[in-house]
């Protein structure tokens, strides 16, 4: 069976979903058939560099001003019960083009579960907005090198325009 997730390391929902498949997915008696294909979808690509987290968080999961609280209490207590790091009020506009690009490069050296895991959890347990962006070629650099991939390799993948068309 091919599962294909399409998700963005920036969204709550998406990060909170893939953890809830891994967990499911470990408890499968057929996991070793279940083939997993990450797909690239870009969240924030016509969002404003000015907007506030309530407002990134409002546009991109359309959730009116009205339950807002109740429902980012409810992300935060489903992040909570998953043990994920989650840190929303430092959200930032984030054009993840480039880290997709880097997980498309990182699938043929079978590191893309790491990766991903990566960019999730750097964007969602950064405190700081100025440390949170993954549109930054230094910190998808430091991300890529901590999942075992090679930073000479990294930061030529990111000085050109390949996988561009993948993602």
């Amino acid at each position: 069976m091919k599962v294909e997730i399409w998700s963005d390391f920036v969204s709550p929902l998406c990060y909170i979903a893939k953890r809830n498949f891994e967990l499911a997915l470990e408890k499968f008696e057929h996991q070793q058939f279940v083939q997993v294909e990450f797909k690239s979808y870009l969240l924030h690509e016509s969002a404003m560099a000015d907007d506030d987290y309530k407002e990134l968080l409002m546009k991109s999961c359309k959730v009116s001003i009205c339950q807002f609280e109740g429902w980012v209490q409810q992300l935060i207590e489903q992040a909570d019960a998953l043990n994920l790091p989650f840190q929303l009020e430092s959200m930032c506009y984030t054009n993840t083009l480039d880290a997709h690009r880097l997980v498309k490069y990182a699938t043929c050296h079978d590191k893309e579960y790491q990766l991903i895991d990566g960019l999730f959890q750097h964007f969602f347990s950064a405190t700081n907005t100025g440390d949170k962006s993954l549109d930054d070629k230094e910190t998808s650099i430091k991300i890529a090198e901590g999942c075992g991939l090679e930073e000479c390799e990294v930061a030529y993948v990111l000085s050109i325009e390949k996988y561009k068309r993948d993602v």
